[in-house]
């Protein structure tokens, strides 16, 4: 059997910085917990909203779609950071690919990126993500896309327990605080430098391809 798990849409309370997140060479960004091992390697995925996720259509946000700048590539990286560090700049090494290997740009059911758990003892995997915007983006000031993110998993029998986690503390002494997965689920948001707890900095678009400054998790 196949389902998924997606962090959804809410509205703003608290947030907390998560300071591993980005192009950086940070292992302890993200985990995922399951109780079982899978039947296949579970996706992660990215969509346009929830409802797109489970009608499964096609994205056509540019945030996921693309632009002519990005190549019409996805600007939402992904990157598997399980096994090892992932490098200063591993988005570089980022594409759109069908077989799902790290690190992606992730789109969708058809380009996607596969996570390790047939291996007997493993019940987590981690991985960091990051989002570039191109000079082209259509937002004439700030960037206000709003991707689901989504971890399609393959099961046999009872369904395993899913529990998404970030990074609270520092990437050598991690801290894994638990995200609210599923409809209503907590919000990744993508922000200026400027942000704080209750207030979010709106990110402007940049004059040439540019991550943005931060990225913080709603807590509540």
């Amino acid at each position: 059997m196949a389902t998924y798990h997606k962090i959804g849409d809410k509205a703003l309370a608290t947030t907390a910085h998560a300071g591993q997140v980005g192009n950086k060479n940070a292992q302890n960004a993200f985990k995922i917990f399951w109780n079982k091992p899978m039947s296949a390697q579970p996706r992660l995925e990215a969509w346009d909203s929830a409802a797109d996720l489970t009608a499964g259509a096609a994205p056509s946000d540019e945030i996921l779609a693309g632009t002519a700048s990005s190549g019409n590539k996805s600007w939402l990286g992904v990157a598997d950071t399980g096994a090892a560090l992932p490098g200063a700049n591993w988005y570089g090494s980022a594409d759109e690919r069908i077989a799902g290997t790290s690190p992606a740009l992730i789109q969708g059911v058809s380009k996607y990126m596969l996570l390790d758990s047939l291996t007997v003892g493993v019940v987590s995997r981690l991985f960091n993500l990051a989002l570039k915007v191109p000079s082209d983006a259509a937002q004439s000031g700030t960037i206000q896309h709003t991707p689901v993110i989504a971890l399609r998993y393959y099961y046999t029998g009872s369904a395993p327990t899913i529990s998404w986690r970030y990074n609270s503390s520092t990437n050598a002494t991690p801290i894994w605080t638990t995200i609210a997965a599923g409809s209503v689920g907590y919000t990744l948001h993508f922000t200026g430098p400027d942000t704080v707890t209750a207030t979010l900095d709106p990110f402007t678009k940049p004059a040439a391809l540019t991550e943005v400054d931060e990225y913080w998790l709603q807590t509540a």
